[in-house]
């Protein structure tokens, strides 16, 4: 368990200090000379944040002296490194202001409830750090956690109804090869700009403070139990070399937490020491998306750290009860969000002049296609395959508005997941499938792609009824 705060001095404090930023994946020197001639606690360095540090373990309050001399070593270094003042005690409210007020060299404060949140883990430290410094920068203000119980970790998730045959097995997420790629992949992808003549709609932004992955289980069954998620998302996960593609909220959950396995099975064994993950969903008449990063491969813990963390909410207009939305604002901590008008817009389609043969390595059956069917049914809605376009300089081009945009991420990823305009039974045989387009949308973190097939002649049927073409 370390040092317990309450009891250490002076250097004690300092060296847990230290341990909680190197355990957050910061490089730390102690009496560093960032600051010279003045004497720096510690210097923490990482690919977001170049922080000086101030251990203040002691009863009286950080005051505004403190901050004052923080700011006057601040003042001797460059000008994108933030100031962090981790205090046992707590702040005065003059020191707070201090703070608030003066934000010419940024200081962020920890006090004591925050300090024991992270010995115990039950916080994410570069969490709290990206939320801090979003509300001074946007808000002003001195943004400090609250305590929050996960009331909303038990809320039974839609359970998938689809999945992956690939390779001889059933799964319900399958890996592919890739670079670091901003593919992701969608059978559907919901249009919010239906109606409205050059624009689309209203999206929603928000930034939950997420710290663990019971963070994430408490969010997601927030959002089932007052908005409604479907059985159909889809999620993708990045590493620098692998990613991963699935079906159903319940399986990206279970991906996420399984990222263990999920690393040992993989083909190749170099990875970063984070990695992203992206939820998306339909959303009443629009979408709904999840974005986080996920630090893996710190030691012994036994479940990875969630940090930058981003939630979207695209509909068709600003809608008429918008209570439901102010609270879920309320909820994450996001008080200030508020709805942004889609001038643009941001969903396309192209179809290819000459359609692809692709060579298939997958299907993608749904055991619920039909409400009134047996669920033993299965009907294939969609493909993976190789990637037609894997390596290629010279890729499909997009219109949006006047804008013409290569689909550069198309060339990242060794497989490609293709929805089938024209579903089939589980077990028909037919010739050949061929893509013909690919349809696009601007998501909150990268684009959504959905490539779109068919097949071409049905060479013999598993079953005496023919499924009624897609539309």
């Amino acid at each position: 368990m370390g040092v317990v705060f309450a009891g250490a001095r002076g250097r004690d404090f300092e060296t847990e200090v230290a341990k909680l930023l190197r355990e957050a994946g910061f490089q730390v020197t102690v009496d560093a000379g960032v600051a010279r001639p003045r004497q720096t606690d510690l210097f923490a360095r990482s690919d977001s944040f170049q922080l000086l540090v101030e251990a203040k373990n002691r009863k009286k309050k950080v005051d505004v002296g403190d901050v004052d001399a923080i700011r006057a070593r601040l003042n001797r270094t460059a000008a994108d490194i933030i100031g962090v003042i981790f205090s046992t005690s707590g702040l005065t409210d003059g020191a707070i202001k201090a703070i608030e007020e003066d934000r010419t060299r940024e200081v962020l404060a920890f006090a004591k409830d925050e300090i024991e949140d992270l010995r115990r883990g039950n916080k994410n430290l570069l969490t709290l750090l990206e939320r801090k410094r979003t509300e001074i920068r946007v808000h002003g203000k001195a943004w400090f956690s609250k305590v929050a119980e996960l009331e909303f970790s038990d809320v039974e998730l839609p359970t998938h109804h689809s999945e992956f045959q690939l390779r001889g097995k059933n799964s319900t997420y399958f890996e592919s090869g890739s670079g670091l790629t901003e593919a992701f992949y969608s059978l559907d992808v919901p249009d919010s700009g239906w109606g409205l003549f050059g624009g689309e709609g209203a999206r929603l932004s928000m930034r939950p403070a997420l710290h663990s992955l019971d963070d994430l289980q408490n969010l997601v069954g927030y959002i089932h139990r007052n908005f409604g998620l479907s059985s159909n998302g889809w999620f993708s996960i990045h590493q620098s070399e692998n990613s991963w593609y699935g079906i159903g909220i319940d399986s990206f959950l279970h991906a996420t937490i399984d990222w263990r396995r999920r690393y040992e099975q993989a083909r190749s064994q170099r990875f970063h020491h984070s990695e992203q993950l992206i939820y998306f969903d339909k959303f009443r008449d629009g979408w709904i998306e999840l974005s986080l990063q996920q630090r893996v491969g710190l030691g012994e813990r036994p479940q990875g750290l969630i940090h930058n963390s981003y939630l979207v909410i695209q509909l068709p207009g600003i809608p008429v009860d918008a209570a439901p939305y102010l609270k879920l604002c309320r909820y994450v901590g996001n008080d200030f969000a508020s709805f942004e008008h889609i001038a643009e817009r941001l969903t396309s389609r192209i179809r290819l002049k000459s359609p692809i043969k692709l060579d298939v390595c997958g299907t993608i059956i749904s055991r619920k296609a039909y409400a009134s069917d047996d669920l033993a049914r299965g009907v294939v809605v969609g493909l993976v395959t190789r990637n037609p376009f894997h390596g290629r300089k010279s890729l499909p081009v997009i219109s949006f508005g006047s804008e013409r945009v290569s689909l550069q991420e198309l060339a990242k990823t060794e497989l490609l997941v293709c929805s089938l305009r024209d579903w089939h039974d589980e077990g028909d045989k037919v010739d050949c499938y061929r893509l013909q387009g690919i349809e696009v949308t601007t998501g909150g973190a990268m684009r959504v792609l959905r490539p779109f097939g068919t097949w071409n002649r049905m060479l013999k049927r598993a079953r005496g009824v023919r499924p009624k073409a897609r539309t």
